[in-house]
Order: C-alpha cells, then sequence, then structure tokens
C-alpha cells in the first residue's frame, strides 16, 4: 500500500508538470550522432528487465495512469483530476499491459539525433507524453516524447537517464500516447459458449420504451418469466441471446469510470442485467449520431459500438420462441404419448444422434422416422397472442415425460368463431396456432403411421 501511495503522489506531481509545461532544460547532452541516417542500425533506448521495475507512471494529453508491478500480476492506476479512479479491475486486459511494460523496457530508436543542446527546438518544455520507470532498487527512467519529425509519423524522443535525443517511429510513440482505456479488454459480458450456457443464472432486458423480458435458467430449462410464462428453447437463448452479447466489442474506450448520465443513459435506448455463474452484470445501450455507447452501469465504463453490435442480440421476446409455441427436443424426452378423442400413441425414445430410435407398441422407428415425427410435433406455428379465455376440452393433447421424470404437456383446444386452436402449455394458454397444423399432427401420427 505504501509503494501504491508513492507512486500516486508522482503521479500526481506529472500532471503538475505536464499541465505547466515549463521544464528546466539547461543539461549537459551526452550525444553520439551515427553515421549515415537512412542507413542506420536501431539504437537501443532502454534495456531493462521487467522483473527489475516495480512501477511505472505515463502522462499526456489523455491523462495519466499507473501500472503497479507485482510479479506476474499488474494493477492498473488511472488518475482524474488529481484522484485515483474506482473502476472495474477484471474489465482490465492483463496481456495488454504486459506487453506495454515490455515495450517500454526495451525501446528501440530509428537513430540518435545530435541536438546541439537546444532541445527546446524538439519540443522538450512540453512533452507531447513522459514515461516514467520506478526500479525495485529505488533508480528512475524517465523518457519524454517530443515533436513530431518531418517525415513517416516519427518524433522525436528524449531520455533522461543518459540525456540523449532520439528518432522514433510512429508505433514506439502511439506506445507512448496511450491512456489508461487502451487497456480494458473492451467487453462487458463474459463470453458464453455451449460449454458453460448452463452459467447463465438470468437476462433481464428493458427497451426505453417499456418492452423486454426476463428469462431464469430452472435446472437447465430456460424459461420466459416475463411477459408471459413460456419454456424457451436453449438454441434461441444461446444464438440470439447469450452469444451475441458475449461477443459485442467495444471500438473504442470513452471512460474508464464515472457518471454515466452526461452521455445519456439516464434514459438508455435498452438495459441488459445478466446474471452469470454468481456475477452480476448491468449494461445499458444508448444511440448517438455515429451508432451506440454501452456503458457497464456500475462502473460507469462506457464503450463505442457499432449499429450492427447492437442489432445483434433479440430484443422481442418473440424472436426467442423461433415461431413455435412450444419446442421439446427428443434427446430431453424418455417417452411422448399422444392422444385424441379416440386414439392414442406412445413413443419410447432410445438413443441418442443417429442411433436414436422411437419404440412404438414394439415398432421400432430409425433416427430418421424419430426426427420426422418430432419436427411435426414441434413445427405448430404461432398464429398470434391469445386475447380472449379459453374454455372447452382439448382435441388433442401431447404429453411429454422428460429425462428427469417431469410431465409437461401440451392441450389443443379450439377457439370458439375461429379456425384456430388454444396451445395450452402447462396449463397456461399465451398463443393461439393454425388448425391446419393441429390437423398435421393429427393426420401425420394416426393415418399416416397407422
Amino acid at each position: 500500500m505504501k509503494k501504491k501511495i508513492q507512486a500516486l503522489y508522482i503521479l500526481l506531481a506529472l500532471i503538475v508538470l505536464f499541465s505547466v509545461g515549463i521544464v528546466l532544460c539547461g543539461r549537459t547532452d551526452k550525444k553520439q550522432q551515427t553515421a549515415g541516417n537512412e542507413e542506420s542500425e536501431p539504437v537501443q533506448v532502454t534495456d531493462i528487465s521487467v522483473a527489475d521495475i516495480g512501477a511505472l507512471a505515463v502522462t499526456n494529453d489523455k491523462g495519466t495512469f499507473g501500472l503497479m508491478i507485482y510479479g506476474d500480476s499488474i494493477e492498473l492506476i488511472p488518475v482524474d483530476d488529481g484522484k485515483e479512479l474506482e473502476f472495474d479491475a477484471a474489465a482490465v486486459d492483463l496481456g495488454e499491459m504486459r506487453a506495454f511494460v515490455y515495450a517500454v523496457c526495451h525501446m528501440n530508436a530509428d537513430r540518435q539525433i545530435e541536438s546541439d543542446g537546444k532541445l527546446a527546438e524538439y519540443g522538450y518544455e512540453s512533452p507531447k507524453s513522459t514515461v516514467k520507470l520506478f526500479k525495485n532498487n529505488g533508480d528512475t527512467v524517465e523518457l519524454k516524447l517530443l515533436n513530431p519529425g518531418a517525415f513517416d509519423g516519427a518524433y522525436y524522443l528524449y531520455s533522461e537517464e543518459n540525456g540523449s535525443l532520439y528518432l522514433v517511429d510512429k508505433s514506439t510513440a502511439d506506445f507512448m500516447l496511450r491512456s489508461a482505456a487502451d487497456f480494458m479488454n473492451h467487453s462487458l459480458f463474459p463470453e458464453i459458449g455451449s460449454a458453460n450456457l448452463n452459467s447463465l443464472e438470468s437476462i433481464t432486458l428493458k427497451t426505453v420504451d417499456g418492452s423486454g423480458f426476463e428469462i431464469e435458467n430452472k435446472g437447465g430449462v430456460f424459461f420466459l418469466s416475463d411477459p408471459i410464462e413460456q419454456r424457451l428453447r436453449t438454441s434461441l437463448i444461446y444464438s440470439n441471446l447469450a452469444a451475441p452479447l458475449g461477443a459485442i466489442y467495444g471500438t473504442e474506450c470513452i471512460q474508464v469510470a464515472g457518471d454515466t448520465s452526461a452521455f445519456g443513459f439516464d434514459s438508455a435506448d435498452c438495459r441488459v442485467d445478466m446474471r452469470f455463474s454468481g456475477e452480476e452484470y448491468s449494461v445499458a445501450f444508448c444511440s448517438n449520431e455515429d451508432g451506440y455507447l454501452m456503458a457497464d452501469m456500475n462502473s460507469g465504463m462506457i464503450y463505442s459500438i457499432s449499429k450492427d453490435e447492437y442489432n445483434s442480440f433479440s430484443k422481442d421476446y418473440m424472436e426467442l420462441l423461433g415461431g413455435t409455441p412450444f419446442y421439446y427436443s427428443l434427446a430431453d424426452c424418455r417417452s411422448i404419448r399422444i392422444s385424441s378423442a379416440d386414439r392414442e400413441a406412445y413413443y419410447e425414445v432410445s438413443g441418442t444422434g443417429e442411433s436414436m430410435t422411437l419404440n412404438c407398441d414394439g415398432e421400432i422407428l430409425d433416427a430418421e422416422k424419430a426426427v420426422s415425427i418430432s419436427s411435426l410435433i414441434n413445427g405448430v406455428r404461432i398464429s398470434g397472442p391469445l386475447a380472449t379465455e379459453v374454455n372447452g376440452d382439448p382435441e388433442l393433447t401431447i404429453v411429454f415425460t422428460l429425462t428427469g421424470g417431469s410431465n409437461e404437456t401440451v392441450e389443443f383446444i379450439k377457439l370458439e368463431n375461429s379456425d384456430n386452436y388454444a396451445a395450452v402449455v402447462n396449463g397456461k394458454a399465451n398463443f393461439s396456432v393454425p388448425g391446419t397444423d393441429v390437423q398435421a399432427i393429427l393426420n401425420g401420427i394416426f393415418i399416416e403411421n397407422a
């Protein structure tokens, strides 16, 4: 802690030096001019073992930040207006920080320049960036990025340690011009794949017009809990919601931490609250003239994203249904019982993949036939939401016995003054379906397979 506080004081001092821009430059330069400007070999500016560095401070026109080095671990300390910013440490890319420290410790220049003691002509009094390395033995190494050179985006660089002036290329200059925002991992959601999808516990999405939905994971099965209660297809949760949210990549870090209201997030276009592996994520999206902004509503970190990124995930719960009022994979079922007023068919499910079979009254149906029957049952389409109360007896009932032993029931009840049916799933009637789809199941199961 003492080491961190000392580094913070140094960062504050650098802010003062940078903002005032008045530096005494009466040093005697120890310069060596290389022969042959264009064809000279790269000149070594720093050659320091990373293990010898305890801290690093950077000040440029983008702000001030420090890196505290603890063996293999590095801590980022962003500073704003003389105060250390609180931010989500998990949002930092450790690999980027390690690459930065290594680059500063092993810096090369295109060539060394003879300044004739006139450092002010190269921008010494108002450097573009100052990088200070704090060694574990108490020594310091200070590098100043000065004015741009005349060609190829090169910059002048001055080393306080050896009193030498160099010419460095644009990539080296860009490293010294980095800000704390450049070390963020540019993603606010966890990366979710099919292997860890079950760690997704819940998602709540709300849009500015008040629409949205809530989803819960109940024992490995996803259910819509608002605005309606409905079982959801796992594959659609993954492809339409979880995977695209985890893949959103911020193109630019606008703010590392702080208040989001100045960017319009008090009336955000959309907000997503996710619980994944016990961790809470609250992210809001707000449109602007260039696309969208994405903010972590806990830390205040903000990224810019493209319109395509924003449109990549579903905001309408109907898109998560896939156009059907229910879906039961054969892999999730132990058996399926289909019955009408006077007929019944019972299928026992065995095997997986290409070896899957259905046993119907002793007749073994192969995988191709099993898939055909599954498609017929799960292919019932949604006509629309139900606005009327449902009464009457079902003309078709399907009972799915799941692998865990529980039963789930789908009933089709004819609607009055309509060719459509109500699809009643586990006692809840949310949607109407075409009568032709119900008749297709009756014909396919009891006539074609009779």
